[in-house]
C-alpha cells in the first residue's frame, strides 16, 4: 500500500556490535539481508561470545536464522570456560531451540575442516577434520589424527577427545 514499506537489509558499519539474551557478537561490519536470511559478520577477527565460549575468524562468521546455523571462515579459533583452545580453518555450528525457553538456541555440535588442532592443558591434537559434541564435552577427530602429550606421540585416523578430563584416545 502505498506509503508503507518493508525493510529487506540492515548494515552496520564500524565497531558493530550485536546483543541477544545468550551471546554478543563483535567485528567492523554486519550484513543482514532478511530476504535472503543470513547476517555476514565481519571482523578482524570477527568474534561471538557466550558465557562459555569465544569463537574469532578472520574472514567472516555467517548465521543462517532459519537453519539454526553459523559459519565462521579463516583461521577460526574456539575457547572454552576451560581454555581448551580448537583451531581450523572452517568451523559449522548448528543449534537446537532450548526445551524450557523456546527463544534461546543450545549448540548442539560443531563441524570442524581442515588444519584442525586442539590443545588442552594435556596434550596437542591435530586431524584433517572433526565433530564437537558440546553436551558431551568431546571432540572426535577424522583423518591424519596426531595427539601429543609430553614426549609420547601417537597417529592413527580417528580418536576421540575429553575436553573435561583432558584424555585423548585414538580408536
Amino acid at each position: 500500500a502505498k506509503g508503507k514499506s518493508a525493510i529487506t537489509k540492515v548494515e552496520a558499519r564500524g565497531n558493530v556490535v550485536m546483543n541477544s539474551p545468550r551471546a554478543s557478537a563483535f567485528g567492523h561490519s554486519m550484513d543482514y539481508n532478511l530476504i535472503k536470511d543470513f547476517v555476514i559478520l565481519k571482523g578482524e577477527p570477527a568474534k561471538i561470545k557466550t558465557d562459555t565460549e569465544t569463537i574469532t575468524a578472520k574472514d567472516n562468521i555467517t548465521y543462517y536464522p532459519s537453519e539454526q546455523k553459523a559459519v565462521a571462515f579463516g583461521s577460526v579459533t574456539a575457547v572454552d570456560k576451560d581454555n581448551n583452545h580448537l583451531y581450523s580453518d572452517k568451523m559449522v555450528a548448528f543449534f537446537t531451540k532450548n526445551a524450557a525457553d523456546k527463544q534461546n538456541l543450545t549448540l548442539d555440535k560443531v563441524e570442524i575442516y581442515d588444519n584442525v588442532k586442539i590443545v588442552t592443558k594435556d596434550a596437542v591434537v591435530t586431524a584433517d577434520r572433526g565433530v564437537y559434541l558440546p553436551q558431551q564435552n568431546k571432540i572426535r577427530l577424522f583423518d591424519k589424527v596426531v595427539i601429543t602429550q609430553g614426549d609420547n606421540i601417537l597417529r592413527g585416523d580417528k580418536a576421540e577427545t575429553d575436553l573435561k578430563t583432558g584424555i585423548s584416545k585414538l580408536i
